[in-house]
């Protein structure tokens, strides 16, 4: 009878951990999820990647920052590339948000910064891997999506990294940490915290600086793309040419 029960504790946690060092086997899956890595020979860090049906993403944001990085939310530019660190007064530190959440990119150098190989993905591109999770087991809504590309550990409250399928695509998303250019009534810009996940994308047929935003609330036209200023700054995930 221990035994039978240690079996089933086993496998229930299992379930519940997702690493994402382990291949998902689920019949409900449209293909394998697998897991490798990228050396990026321009700074020598190294991402863990994740395939995601027929797509191949870094599954951390991208750290490359070829100039000395900003913290001062007075300096911003829509003409020259710009990289930040997210610093505040409830993270500041910069050497961890570094590692965390990669550096920040005003527009210039979104547009640049993908290594050989990688490029910035495109609308149609997160709309893809939208469509790829929500056919995915434990994917009922847009709350649920949300949830199974989220890494846990930036999860606000305990009753969302206890649904157990969090991070279960391996994708290890965060909540945007980024650079606004301040208002009209402001002096300087801001950093900025928020509950979703924003990407940069390249949508070189459409004008206007683009993100992509995912958004696990119960306004689901949120989900999609959001035009910002080039002085505006967000994270990139890369995705596989």
């Amino acid at each position: 009878m221990k035994t039978k029960l240690f079996f089933i504790a086993m496998s229930l946690l299992a379930l519940v951990g997702c690493d994402i060092h382990t291949p998902i086997e689920m019949d409900e899956h449209p293909s394998n999820i697998t897991f490798g890595t990228f050396k990026d020979t321009r700074d020598g860090y190294t991402y863990k990647t994740v395939t995601i049906g027929g797509q191949t993403w870094m599954a951390e944001n991208l750290r490359y920052c070829p100039n000395e990085a900003i913290t001062d939310t007075r300096l911003r530019s829509s003409i020259d590339p710009y990289y930040y660190i997210y610093t505040s007064i409830e993270e500041p530190d910069t050497k961890k948000n570094f590692e965390k959440y990669g550096i920040i990119y005003n527009y210039k150098a979104a547009m640049k910064a993908a290594p050989d190989g990688w490029r910035l993905p495109t609308s149609g591109d997160f709309y893809e891997l939208m469509s790829t999770v929500r056919n995915m087991k434990g994917c009922y809504n847009d709350y649920d999506l949300m949830l199974m590309l989220m890494a846990p550990e930036d999860l606000v409250w305990d009753v969302e990294k206890n649904f157990p399928y969090v991070n279960c695509t391996g994708f290890s998303g965060q909540y945007c940490r980024h650079y606004v250019t301040p208002w009209s009534w402001e002096t300087y810009g801001r950093f900025y915290s928020s509950t979703d996940m924003e990407y940069w994308i390249d949508d070189n047929y459409l004008t206007g600086c683009r993100t992509f935003r995912i958004y696990g609330g119960t306004d689901s036209y949120l989900n999609g793309t959001e035009t910002n200023e080039a002085s505006d700054g967000f994270p990139i995930r890369c995705i596989k040419k």
